[in-house]
């Protein structure tokens, strides 16, 4: 019997985690709990398996553990929470500053996605200020669980230290590993950090849905400009120069699949001409590439197809002006990812 939990490592998943051991210990007694994202993990913990009881836990599962456990037909529950939490989960747990760990986050939740969106897949719904009951009584109903109010009273106060009417938040910052610093660093967010985790969770979030999101909006300023000291996109970029790289970035992550790379920018002032070109680029790979005559001024969309073969690959879209220029200005006004059927 294998109890599967899947979600972004986050305060909640691990909680939940936490409680379903506690529960299922009091039904079963010794329950393995693993974590594996790829097969051979799976493989290796399997081997050392002590009970019939399993918890396995996939926070960025491979192309081919997501495919075992649909093809399996297993039953899936689907742990979430927002994206300011999830960044400042991955930001406690790698290190990472606070755009390498949205980074993180939209490579959990690419890889995350067939698996979200399979009908075999079940929400579990928290909410901060639910009661660790709550939750547990929500846990016994969906995955079908048999325990006696002393049975389920006993594994909420084993998690939560106190009583099983602690709120989940309070329950998860004692017993939870990094939840307090996590939820710390949520708390002190600035504006501009707050407004851009929620333009990508507008866009990410829709990939813990049922339904598989028709586009992907990625910021402009996650990328990069190609000049020392190499800052995020804002403003105009100068065509003065040399044949050269614009821009690249966004390393950001896509569901396995074929896309399309809907680029928007505004020409100004380019009265002697130019090339202007672009490429995606993914595992040291240029997976599509066009170039084009850069028009004088005026606002048009590059657009370039794609497919998308391992979500664990970051990919960049890049741009360049091909030949050496001697006016002009470009701005790069949105970037879009349309996933195509």
């Amino acid at each position: 019997m294998i109890f599967i939990c899947a979600g972004p490592l986050s305060p909640n998943l691990l909680f939940v985690m936490q409680l379903l051991l506690a529960m299922l210990e009091r039904v079963h007694g010794v329950v393995d709990v693993v974590t594996a994202n790829t097969v051979e993990e799976l493989r290796a913990a399997l081997q050392e398996r002590r009970s019939h009881v399993m918890i396995l836990m996939t926070t960025c599962p491979s192309e081919e553990i997501s495919a075992s456990i649909l093809r399996n037909r297993m039953s899936i529950l689907l742990v979430t929470q927002d994206f300011a939490t999830l960044a400042c989960q991955s930001m406690r747990t790698t290190g990472s500053d606070f755009v390498g760990a949205l980074r993180d986050v939209t490579r959990q939740v690419s890889a995350l996605s067939p698996v979200a969106t399979s009908e075999g897949t079940a929400r579990l719904p928290i909410a901060e200020q639910d009661t660790v009951h709550a939750v547990a009584t929500r846990l016994m109903l969906m995955l079908g669980l048999s325990l006696d109010d002393n049975q389920l009273e006993e594994a909420c106060i084993a998690i939560s230290k106190d009583s099983s009417s602690t709120t989940v938040i309070d329950a998860q910052r004692q017993s939870v590993e990094r939840a307090a610093d996590t939820y710390q660093s949520r708390d002190i967010l600035l504006p501009h950090e707050v407004l851009l985790i929620k333009r990508l969770e507008e866009s990410y979030g829709a990939l813990m849905d049922r339904e598989h999101p028709e586009s992907v909006e990625i910021p402009t300023e996650m990328l990069i400009r190609a000049e020392p000291p190499h800052p995020h996109l804002e403003g105009t970029i100068d065509l003065l120069g040399p044949s050269r790289i614009l821009t690249f970035g966004p390393y950001m992550h896509l569901p396995v699949g074929r896309w399309r790379a809907e680029l928007l920018f505004d020409i100004r002032d380019n009265h002697s001409g130019n090339e202007f070109a672009m490429d995606i680029f993914s595992n040291d790979v240029v997976l599509a590439f066009a170039k084009t005559q850069m028009p004088r001024e005026g606002t048009f969309q590059a657009e370039l197809n794609f497919e998308i073969t391992r979500a664990s690959a970051a990919f960049e879209v890049r741009t360049f002006v091909y030949v050496g220029a001697i006016e002009g200005v470009l701005t790069i006004q949105s970037l879009k990812m349309v996933a195509l059927t």
